[in-house]
């Protein structure tokens, strides 16, 4: 079946008939697409979006240097064997171009991404429509081509933009190519290799069109010509020149794999056939559409007899048609493969997933091209027709389905662990998805569920070790444990638990196993950050920066330190340079911000904090600062306005409802501002601020027992150690008699440490209420925390006589009386506790301890164990 020679020429009429057919479908074409694609529309950055584009200062600020001169992902990590071998120069302008016309509004970059994809299609039906001689084929080619549904991957996600712009060029230089042979091979197809030149540009696979010219050859049996491949070869050295300058390397940073699989030999060799079989397997079959398809390390599990025997089937048609002569048919069968022959060539560079959907773009071309031809030539034309229209209109339906998923991270990740519950990395990549919606609105639900999900991460990562059908990377092992050291730190906070033990243990862990961590050492300074140990969190974030100076993460919260003891200079240069690294990050804005308006410069502080409203107008922290801002200048009816407008934007910021109660009291509106400072305490049960203000303002307005539990909560909040002093003094100045409230100050210290403080608040109690059980029972605990054993006893044993009935009180003597050797004692207390316990049990109530863990104790210390 040869291509068609060209018609007679036209009549105007008939000129102008295929004119308007070719429009009408063209339309048809852009509309299918359009609805096919349309859920993606609504959707927003996901996954490396937010890295590629919105943190990567080369798009943000249109660094048209720095895209050609280095690697894509150098801004993220300086270290050669980590920034990868990819180099995307075209990629990076088309997304940087995009920022700059429309910013980060994620609908730009989908509509962009769209018309690139629909340039594709016409290009594929360009070429259908050369290779086979019919403007008919060409337009199935290009409809089956535009609606496929493993182009999902590829047109909804913003970072892959650039998978339908190098498709576009791809086959826009076969199209060339072809038309050059068609007109007899003269001079050589330089307009086909720039074409293929700027594919490369844009990503590497494009190199695999450069097999597709190949097949085009042989399987048309064009003549052999000496000028045929030289522009090829010679854009291919260039390619590599340029490569090799960025990479610093002679081999242009092809070299580099992302991804060792530590499996034999054997099994990457199954592994090249593998991803071939299963790409024909997704083409035919594309109902098993994921984002991360996995690896499976175990050949005997790997499931291969599918994929290997649509290989099979693959050579066979392909030897069937050569036999026959079926030239066109070999040559679309041909291009299904070809474009994909490089790729296995270095396995490595398939990365984690090597199965990704991404890397089949210019694949369907060949997969549709073979379906329409061998539909029309050997099926009757109107079943023909009628078949490819509902193939069309089954691939419009899976794709509209699979774009639904990319609506928003949450979903997309979420989708993706559901239909790879056995994949670490699914598992964890959505537990950090849930770990931003934590951070984003507080629901302990959102951290409950992103704690299952690292935890089973976690333990699909053990299972590894001995399961073949579970792969996993060094990285899966430093992501799911630093997330859940996250989750503990942030349970800490969540539970005003300031001692973030946990979360500090877990982050040790991954900095003793995996020492060249940043996040680890990053996760690490922050928890010693918010335990108060500022030297140790000062020693991990910089420990973080010697192993990513580009550690925005760690620059930010060094920052930080910096910030809370007082060394402005310090602080703006570590904001300073988190802001080099990701431009336009409204959190770090806001914090060189209050940085610089700290440090007297309040007109750069504004320019900071409006540019941070500028970024996210519905963020009301911005317009916190700038309400804050215009109060220290004495405007407050502009300060008025402003925190009006954060409060609108959302009423259960508390930091808003703070800066209110401030200008109102400042303007003599005290009541108002009391009102202000308890709504923003109801908001934020752990600010310091918010319960002071209330308190102080309280005690002034209304009285000492309506200011107490403020100030008691805000005592409980203290940020440190001088503040717990002053306001300790100021609570004893009040003329309040109650050892209740005492107990409960006594308390706040003993959960910071404050032995000392705790039990002199404790004498207060029992100065007021000298038979006050609770009293005697936290004495008994402070004193044995000081090793003062024989003091706890004392306290105890009083404890005991005035709370018979408390559990906590004979477990704890029991336990200190077997210490001291009194055996007789022990067992005494212990056996009180275990009947308090039981009778616990027997009406429901909640059991403080494992009934059985205490009945052996008892019976451990009768037989004298």
């Amino acid at each position: 079946m040869e291509p068609t020679p060209a018609a007679s020429p036209a009549t105007p009429a008939e000129s102008n008939w295929t004119r308007g057919r070719r429009g009408i479908h063209l339309a048809i074409l852009i509309l299918a697409a359009c609805a096919a694609f349309w859920p993606a529309f609504g959707a927003g950055f996901v996954y490396d979006d937010n890295a590629v584009v919105l943190r990567n200062p080369a798009v943000v600020q249109f660094d048209v240097v720095g895209h050609w001169t280095r690697p894509m992902w150098e801004f993220q990590v300086a270290r050669d064997e980590l920034a990868g071998g990819h180099w995307r120069p075209l990629t990076m302008l088309l997304l940087s171009a995009a920022y700059a016309v429309a910013g980060p509004s994620a609908l730009a970059f989908h509509v962009f991404a769209l018309a690139l994809h629909l340039i594709a299609s016409i290009a594929a039906w360009a070429l259908a429509r050369r290779l086979a001689g019919s403007d008919a084929v060409g337009w199935a080619v290009a409809l089956l081509f535009a609606l496929h549904p493993v182009h999902v991957e590829s047109v909804a996600w913003i970072s892959a933009l650039g998978d339908p712009a190098c498709g576009a060029l791809a086959l826009f230089a076969l199209e060339r190519h072809l038309a050059w042979r068609q007109r007899g091979a003269q001079g050589s197809p330089w307009a086909a290799a720039t074409l293929l030149l700027a594919a490369l540009l844009t990503q590497e696979v494009a190199a695999g069109a450069f097999l597709g010219v190949i097949a085009i050859d042989l399987a048309l049996a064009r003549a052999r010509t000496p000028n045929a491949y030289r522009p090829y070869l010679a854009v291919l050295a260039l390619w590599w020149l340029a490569r090799v300058l960025v990479f610093q390397s002679a081999w242009g940073g092809l070299d580099r794999p992302t991804t060792e699989y530590g499996v034999p030999t054997s099994r990457l060799v199954l592994l090249r056939g593998e991803f071939l079989g299963r790409a024909l397997e997704r083409l035919a079959w594309p109902a098993d559409l994921r984002l991360f398809h996995a690896f499976v390390p175990d050949a005997a599990r790997a499931q291969l007899a599918i994929p290997f025997a649509f290989l099979a089937a693959w050579i066979v048609l392909c030897v069937w048609l050569a036999r026959r002569r079926e030239r066109v048919l070999l040559a679309a069968a041909l291009l299904t493969l070809a474009p994909l022959l490089l790729l296995v060539v270095r396995v490595g560079s398939l990365g984690q997933f090597p199965f990704s959907e991404r890397s089949l773009y210019l694949a369907v071309f060949g997969f549709v091209a073979t379906l329409v031809l061998a539909a029309r030539r050997w099926l009757p034309a109107p079943i023909a027709s009628a078949g490819l229209l509902l193939v069309a209109g089954a691939f419009g339906v899976l794709t509209q389905a699979q774009a639904r998923t990319w609506h928003d991270e949450e979903s997309l990740l979420r989708t993706a662990a559901e239909r790879g519950p056995r994949v670490p990395y699914a598992r964890w990549q959505y537990g950090r998805v849930l770990l931003e919606r934590y951070r984003a609105t507080h629901d302990l639900a959102a951290l409950e569920a992103a704690e299952r999900e690292f935890q089973e991460a976690v333990a699909l990562l053990s299972a590894a070790r001995t399961d073949g059908s579970i792969f996993a990377v060094r990285d899966d092992h430093v992501q799911a444990h630093v997330g859940l050291g996250w989750v503990l730190l942030y349970g800490a906070e969540a539970e005003g638990d300031r001692s973030y033990q946990d979360a500090s243990n877990i982050f040790r862990m991954v900095t003793a196993t995996y020492p060249r961590s940043s996040e680890g050492w990053t996760g690490l300074g922050i928890a010693e950050l918010s335990a108060g140990n500022v030297a140790a969190a000062r020693t991990a974030l910089e420990r973080a920066l010697a192993e990513n100076d580009r550690s925005v993460e760690a620059h930010r919260n060094l920052g930080r330190l910096w910030f809370q003891q007082g060394d402005w200079a310090r602080a703006q240069t570590s904001f300073e340079t988190a802001l080099r690294w990701q431009p336009d990050q409204v959190d770090t804005l806001l914090l060189l911000g209050s940085t610089r308006e700290r440090a007297g410069d309040d007109a750069q502080a504004r320019q900071h904090f409006d540019r941070a409203a500028a970024l996210a107008p519905l963020d009301a922290r911005p317009r916190v600062q700038i309400a804050i801002l215009m109060a220290k200048a004495a405007r407050w009816e502009e300060a008025a306005r402003e925190i009006g407008r954060a409060i609108e934007l959302d009423p259960r910021s508390a930091e808003a409802h703070v800066a209110r109660g401030k200008i109102q009291a400042a303007r003599g509106e005290k009541h108002g501002a009391l009102l202000s400072f308890q709504r923003a305490a109801d908001l934020a049960p752990l600010s310091f601020e918010s319960h002071y203000n209330a308190g102080v303002l309280a005690n002034e307005l209304e009285g000492v027992p309506q200011a107490m539990p403020y100030l008691i909560r805000a005592y409980e909040n203290r940020p440190d150690a001088a503040t717990a002093r002053q306001l300790a003094d100021f609570i004893r100045s009040l003329s309040l008699a109650s050892p209740e409230a005492f107990l409960l100050l006594a308390t706040a210290d003993a959960d910071h440490g404050d032995v000392d403080s705790a039990l002199a608040w404790l004498a207060d109690v029992l100065t007021m209420q000298p038979e006050h059980g609770g009293a005697y029972f936290l004495k008994g605990g402070m004193l044995e925390q000081k090793g003062d054993l024989t003091g706890a006893r004392a306290a105890w044993e009083k404890a005991a006589t005035l709370l018979p009935e408390s559990f906590a009180v004979h477990r704890s003597l029991g336990g200190l009386l077997e210490r001291l050797g009194d055996r007789e004692g022990a067992i005494r207390h212990l056996e009180t506790a275990l009947k308090l316990l039981e009778r616990a049990a027997s009406s429901g109530g909640k059991l403080e301890m494992p009934i059985d863990m205490l009945r052996a104790k008892i019976l451990k210390l009768r037989e004298g164990r």
